[in-house]
């Protein structure tokens, strides 16, 4: 595969954080590396400080660099690339009119179902309505059916941990941007009506001031993680409160580490998690719904969550995994190419 490229693949984001996005692009840098072909991460603007996935790609030698934020310089670096596979709505449409301009196929993957409010309401708009300008894949069925031009579903997909690594932690775990799409209000209501039981949440957002001013005493804020492998063998069952979702890494990354998860009925966590099997599953805002998860989830014993985590395990290895499903990213690639 690697000896089809004329150039690197470039990996195109507009980002100065860390998120879902960023380590969907990390990883798969990380897999294209693993199979002999290069991959270039280009941000289209450098902030005003180092992108926290620097360190991530120098330790894995990938290359990135930074650009000016101009189609100008984005057209002249996608110039000696292969192909340009674009990640979130900015770069999407920078990436596809440079592209074409440099004479490259163009692949987007698109992320997020919700449009947004505001000026990121009408970037999310035109992302898709310029998609019939890429080859695009989605991250689930619902983020797929939103989008006018051709698309192929892919979800995301995480490295399995090393075989025998499995949480076997206690506290139910929040891990995402307090964001109200994201629910960690309900969360906290959660932790409020059962006081006995810990609750963490790792990240940060405009919500976090508002969610420490009411959130109980059984609530833990561990402030935004870049890295959660060391952190999941603290959490026992994971909790997804969002109100609007598409199939979120976090879930996948639990997941494999034997850890089940409770989630809103949203997105693509219908299709990843099988009640009382690996998971259960709540209406969104849902609360009473949420409880009685979380009681069943605590009246469960020991032989119990170990056939738990090995059915979390299975089912991210056999279909949510690099080796399960980079290579029907390729097969894009390699139809682009053509």
């Amino acid at each position: 595969m690697a000896d089809r490229f004329s150039g690197p693949v470039v990996l195109l984001l507009d980002s100065r954080g860390t998120g879902g996005i960023e380590s969907h692009v990390l990883l798969l840098a990380k897999s294209l590396k693993r199979d002999g072909i290069n991959p270039l991460v280009l941000f289209m603007k450098k902030y005003n400080q180092p992108h926290p996935m620097e360190d991530s790609l120098k330790s894995l030698e990938i290359d990135f660099e930074y650009l000016d934020g101009g189609l100008g310089q984005l057209r002249n670096k996608l110039r000696t690339a292969a192909l340009v596979h674009t990640h979130g709505y900015k770069a999407g449409l920078s990436g596809r009119i440079a592209g074409k301009l440099a004479g490259i196929p163009v692949v987007s993957t698109f992320h997020n179902g919700d449009l947004g409010q505001g000026k990121m309401r009408i970037y999310t708009l035109l992302d898709r309505l310029t998609s019939f300008l890429s080859a695009n894949i989605a991250v689930s069925e619902e983020i797929g059916s939103k989008l006018p031009f051709n698309r192929k579903v892919i979800p995301n997909f995480v490295d399995m941990p090393e075989p025998g690594v499995q949480s076997s932690g206690q506290a139910i775990g929040f891990v995402g941007r307090l964001s109200h799409e994201k629910g960690p209000d309900i969360f906290i209501e959660l932790a409020k009506r059962v006081p006995s039981q810990p609750f963490i949440i790792f990240g940060d957002g405009p919500m976090r001031s508002e969610l420490e001013a009411k959130a109980p005493d059984n609530v833990c804020f561990r402030g935004m993680t870049r890295n959660m492998e060391q952190y999941w063998p603290q959490l026992g069952l994971l909790s997804i409160t969002s109100r609007d979702e598409g199939l979120p890494l976090v879930a996948l990354e639990a997941m494999s580490y034997g850890i089940p998860v409770l989630a809103s009925q949203v997105g693509g966590l219908p299709q990843l998690i099988n009640k009382e099997e690996n998971g259960w599953l709540a209406p969104a805002e849902d609360l009473e719904a949420f409880c009685r998860h979380i009681e069943a989830w605590r009246q469960t014993d020991a032989g119990q969550r170990k056939t738990m985590a090995e059915s979390c395990i299975t089912t991210v290895s056999s279909h949510y995994s690099c080796e399960a499903l980079v290579p029907s990213i390729l097969a894009i690639y390699r139809q682009a190419l053509h």
